[in-house]
């Protein structure tokens, strides 16, 4: 989890940098397979974060 989380973080900047456009909400999934079943997440928490990152996307 971590290696993922340095490197989107670092994409982030360097698109910052170039004047692109950024969501200040980036999810992190961390032990997302023990949070699946019959293809759907689970976990309440990362559905939340979820649907607040896709409605700050429809918003942008």
């Amino acid at each position: 989890m971590q290696g993922g989380s340095i490197a989107l973080s670092h994409l982030s900047d360097v698109l910052a940098y170039m004047g692109m456009n950024m969501i200040g909400l980036q999810v992190k999934l961390g032990r997302l397979k023990e949070f699946m079943a019959d293809g759907k997440i689970t976990f309440p928490i990362y559905n939340d974060m979820l649907m607040l990152q896709a409605k700050r996307l429809v918003e942008f």
